[in-house]
């Protein structure tokens, strides 16, 4: 059985939302899309990067009913295929959409969460996050597309350094910003009362791994917890677009 929320605000610098969420129960579909490229574009990007996969999940299950314009791999199974598929026909869409002068461009992370009984399909590109929480800890399960991810990832920069790193938010992938992707694609198997939690870098990039954790730990509801977290991005001086989803999965019924 599966609970979940989400909660988005445009922060306290930006004059609008470019981010946009999907907290859809029904089909445990559940996406953070953050937006770029202009005072139009992002909102633009990242409203079409989740109607594009919500779309897709909503009209393809079977193998028959889904077309594989991108081809299939036989590596991944049905559910991860879709999910592959569902990205690149997002980023197909916005690189489209910003051939036009109005959204030239555009671009948005884009991360979903996907459940099927106890497994989590997740696929992911840019920097928002998915975060398990598991038995008092917190894990990073998805990898930043980002410049300083990468120097994190290969030992260059320590967690420390790149936080405060200048060029913190420059992305190495992102939906829209050209005419093909590279997705990260992966299952979880979920354990009654695990929690996972999907963000944008308006609370990744200002609450650390402790404030999540916490909050994680003693709230159990997942609307208060969204909530909770982003007001305290927002307390933090919220100069970004804050947006989070909260997913608990308990015993089946």
């Amino acid at each position: 059985m599966i609970k979940a929320a989400g909660y988005t605000d445009k922060g306290c610098i930006r004059e609008r939302n470019e981010d946009c969420i999907l907290v859809d129960r029904t089909r445990q579909l559940f996406i953070v899309a953050d937006g770029m490229g202009g005072e139009r574009g992002g909102q633009r990007a990242s409203q079409l990067a989740v109607s594009t996969v919500q779309e897709y999940f909503s009209s393809t299950r079977s193998f028959a009913d889904s077309d594989w314009p991108f081809g299939y791999l036989h590596d991944l199974d049905l559910v991860q295929n879709r999910m592959l598929t569902a990205i690149k026909l997002a980023n197909r869409d916005i690189r489209s959409a910003a051939k036009s002068g109005e959204f030239a461009g555009m671009g948005s992370t884009l991360t979903v969460v996907y459940v099927v009984g106890s497994i989590a399909v997740i696929g992911s590109v840019g920097d928002s996050r998915v975060y398990l929480y598991r038995s008092g800890i917190l894990r990073q399960i998805t990898r930043d597309d980002s410049l300083i991810g990468n120097l994190t990832e290969t030992g260059a920069l320590t967690e420390a350094q790149a936080a405060i790193h200048p060029q913190r938010h420059v992305l190495t992938e992102a939906a829209g910003a050209r005419d093909d992707v590279n997705v990260e694609v992966k299952e979880l198997e979920l354990a009654h009362g695990d929690r996972l939690l999907v963000c944008s870098d308006g609370a990744h990039g200002v609450l650390d791994d402790l404030i999540f954790a916490t909050a994680l730990s003693v709230m159990e509801h997942p609307e208060e917890t969204t909530r909770y977290l982003v007001s305290r991005a927002k307390r933090e001086g919220g100069p970004d677009n804050i947006s989070c989803i909260i997913i608990d999965h308990g015993e089946d019924q």
